[in-house]
């Protein structure tokens, strides 16, 4: 190794250490459990905790964005965007319909919101694995574009809560900001399960976990289907219920969704047609 690129490295390796030294120690005397149920911190003792909930997300947006000393380059413009912030922003991000009936129904509604500046809970995958949501969820999502504001190894660790239940007049506060999502808890065991970088890349491959990000400003990409758990699923929904589900979905995804690209897992184009067949020849 020439002396330049040893250089690099321990600058590349300290700069790595400190981005993570320095979100643990602006977050060191965090620690607050708030209601999972009350998402938007709306409840007086859930109100306590939302600048605690802010200073994680401060304190995570500084770390990932650091320019670190080693990637200026003498002769070049300097970087406009770390190192961290561009692997973070090339993960791929997909939020997932609940596995239920009304998955179709519950992405057109998805699609039909016309404020995405609020933030959206989404599974992160490594560009070259293939996108997937939480355990139990449906096999139907949303791959998207927009701003990562928090990023960790499992959506337990952010537990940032299920707006569903959340009556419509707590949203009303934030109809010129967009809502925000923050993580209902945390301590200090579970700030090291926060992504920062591309050394963190490994926790995106453990198969138990589901890696979580925030979106804001997002804007949708590509529907995605789960092609071989959608293939199953509609096929035993034709078994014991009866119907043409197979039909039926595919209708929906070329007449409600007409222009939004499909896709497999892998960001593959999805052929409905073929879709379609390989569906029906499991008769």
């Amino acid at each position: 190794m020439s002396q330049s690129s040893e250089q690099h490295l321990r600058l590349l390796i300290r700069g790595i250490l400190e981005g993570r030294r320095d979100f643990e120690q602006a977050t060191a005397d965090i620690n607050y459990y708030s209601d999972f149920e009350d998402p938007l911190f709306v409840n007086p003792e859930s109100k306590k905790n939302i600048d605690p909930a802010r200073r994680v997300k401060q304190a995570w947006a500084m770390a990932v964005d650091m320019i670190e000393e080693d990637e200026y380059v003498e002769g070049e413009p300097p970087p406009q965007i770390s190192r961290a912030r561009r692997w973070i922003q090339s993960l791929r991000k997909s939020t997932w319909m609940e596995y239920d009936s009304r998955m179709v129904a519950n992405l057109e509604r998805l699609l039909m919101r016309t404020d995405r500046r609020g933030e959206l809970a989404c599974g992160i995958t490594l560009p070259d694995r293939p996108m997937e949501g939480p355990g139990g969820w449906g096999w139907l999502g949303l791959e998207v574009d927009g701003w990562v504001t928090l990023a960790a190894d499992d959506m337990g660790s952010l537990m940032t809560g299920y707006f569903s239940q959340v009556p419509p007049e707590h949203f009303e506060r934030f109809v010129h900001s967009g809502t925000p999502r923050r993580p209902t808890r945390f301590n200090t065991s579970l700030r090291h399960s926060y992504i920062l970088g591309p050394e963190d890349a490994g926790k995106l491959i453990d198969a138990y976990e589901s890696p979580e990000a925030l979106v804001a400003n997002w804007s949708p990409k590509n529907i995605v289907v789960d092609v071989s758990r959608a293939i199953n699923d509609l096929r035993l929904d034709e078994q014991f219920e009866g119907g043409d589900p197979i039909g039926a979905f595919v209708h929906s995804m070329k007449n409600k969704f007409g222009s939004m690209p499909k896709v497999d897992t892998m960001g593959n184009p999805l052929d409905l047609q073929r879709f379609e067949e390989m569906a029906r020849a499991r008769n």
